[in-house]
């Protein structure tokens, strides 16, 4: 459990003085050290599976992104408002909070890269399927990231 103490000294123009204590649950995921998709699929998947809606700033995964992280074994059943990534949470509100300090969403997101067979594959069927230069070219390196967002209930 790990307590974080917050002081607030001011909320627009009203002077708000409050002391307050949200504690919170450290979860036992934490980011992979080796982000990178190694092993084939199907062609037949490469070549038919969607790759709509290509989220290249973000952590998003398109249909054929989630088939093949689905078949290397990386999780990506937590859900966050619908949208299918591998994001998952790290710390909890220990007392989900209704007023106060509250945590709102606390994820690690990870975008794994291609590597090894799997990235010889794409360069290969990139040919007959120009589009699997998105995975190649915009997901060069692992990305990970950490948010933690707090906010503030007052009744």
């Amino acid at each position: 459990m790990i307590l974080l103490h917050i002081n607030i000294h001011e909320i627009t123009n009203t002077v708000f003085i409050m002391e307050a204590i949200l504690k919170l649950e450290l979860t036992n995921n934490w980011h992979d050290p080796s982000p990178e998709i190694l092993y084939t699929i199907s062609e037949e998947d490469i070549l038919s599976k969607s790759l709509q809606f290509f989220d290249k700033d973000g952590y998003e995964l398109t249909p054929l992104e989630q088939y093949w992280y689905h078949n290397q074994g990386i999780d990506i059943s937590e859900k966050h408002l619908y949208h299918t990534a591998n994001h998952k949470s790290w710390f909890k509100d220990a007392e989900n909070a209704v007023q106060g300090p509250v945590l709102d969403h606390c994820i690690i997101n990870t975008r794994w890269v291609y590597g090894g067979d799997a990235k010889l594959q794409l360069l290969r069927l990139k040919k007959q399927r120009p589009l699997l230069n998105k995975l190649l070219s915009k997901v060069k390196s692992p990305r990970a990231n950490s948010i933690f967002t707090l906010g503030h209930l007052i009744k």
